[in-house]
């Protein structure tokens, strides 16, 4: 614990480095690579990690690139070489399959959206603002900051169509001069 305020540290190096800084601010963190000055010793070590060390400890075996992490590493094989995923693995990328045309994900929210873009039969979601419907919520507030960039919380204005609105709306988008 800090001996001028009341946080809580879980090593001493951080508390050491959090005394120094905003309680004394004497110490200067300053990296000797690029001259970037960091407000702690635990920034300046990460600064380090990651801009200055670049350190790749995983090879792709099929053409040789590298890796930082295991993650990045799996999903490069997935996608360029998967012959060489090892099958334990290969339950990551095969979990969701969309019924309709075997697009497959590991994200539930991209198989919804998924199928909500491309077997969707009605728009659900509509811009508050000029009453354009779309069939995705993302697509409505990638069109709000596009199209009315003056509208500061662009997810108010997202209204979400509820199912038994959805057969009006289908109607109108068919015929919308109501013949």
């Amino acid at each position: 614990m800090c001996e001028y305020c009341p946080r809580v540290f879980h090593s001493e190096m951080q508390m050491k480095d959090h005394i120094s800084t905003v309680h004394l601010g004497a110490v200067e963190h300053r990296c000797d690579e690029c001259g970037k000055v960091l407000g702690s010793a635990i920034t300046l070590v990460i600064h380090k990690r990651q801009l200055h060390e670049r350190r790749s400890e995983r090879t792709c075996d099929g053409c040789g690139s590298q890796f930082t992490r295991l993650a990045g590493l799996i999903n490069h094989l997935h996608r360029e070489h998967p012959h060489l995923l090892p099958d334990k693995y290969r339950h990551k990328f095969d979990k969701l399959v969309c019924e309709d045309c075997n697009f497959k994900t590991s994200r539930p929210s991209a198989l919804k959206r998924h199928i909500e873009t491309r077997h969707g039969s009605a728009p659900k979601y509509m811009c508050d603002i000029c009453s354009q419907r779309f069939v995705c919520r993302r697509y409505v507030l990638r069109h709000l900051r596009s199209h009315h960039s003056a509208t500061t919380d662009a997810s108010s204005m997202v209204v979400h169509i509820r199912d038994d609105e959805i057969s009006s709306v289908s109607d109108e988008l068919i015929d919308p001069v109501g013949l």
